[in-house]
């Protein structure tokens, strides 16, 4: 399904969940079927807004005031499905040629992994996309070095592989330009 269309149905769907009379019976109920949609459709909105806007106020989504909001099990579920998506994205553009700046923007469909696949790329993604920032700065050193990060982070990611950690079809967190295959 396209983009947009995908979309519209999301905000229609959450709508639709506002609207039920069924869904405010008790806490719980309107817990899972109004307010999680809502979230995760904020968070999405979140994705592609700059990190000013982001809400980050706990009270906002029902996050104790004793637990990192970036713990819950839906923060760390929809930024690793949107770290990942992006990553998809750009292989996919660098291998049609493209520059991601110019082409428009639209989600691969991501492949299914297992709770220790999400756990392993959720750790590695941020180091990745780290290690990118240096790649991308007026400085050989910086550049070496994130370089190097690279691709000692896709070597520890097939070695994990290798081991039976990660399953053979998790996509690689690197770039194919930093693996030494």
């Amino acid at each position: 399904m396209p983009p947009r269309p995908f979309i519209g149905r999301i905000f229609d769907d959450v709508l639709k969940s506002v609207l039920a009379e069924e869904n405010y019976g008790d806490r719980h109920i309107f817990d899972r079927n109004v307010f999680q949609k809502f979230v995760a459709l904020m968070f999405v909105n979140y994705a592609t807004t700059d990190p000013v806007f982001y809400g980050t106020n706990k009270a906002d989504y029902g996050v104790s005031a004793d637990k990192d909001m970036d713990q819950t099990p839906l923060y760390v579920a929809v930024g690793k499905a949107l770290r990942l998506l992006e990553r998809q994205r750009q292989q996919e553009l660098q291998g049609q040629g493209e520059s991601p700046q110019e082409a428009p923007s639209a989600a691969a469909d991501a492949p299914e992994l297992s709770p220790t696949d999400q756990l392993v790329l959720a750790r590695l993604l941020p180091i990745c996309d780290t290690a990118r920032i240096l790649v991308t700065l007026d400085n050989g050193r910086a550049r070496e070095c994130g370089e190097y990060i690279l691709r000692e982070v896709h070597h520890l990611f097939t070695d994990l592989q290798e081991i039976g950690v990660m399953s053979s079809g998790a996509p690689s967190p690197v770039e194919q330009d930093y693996r030494d295959e």
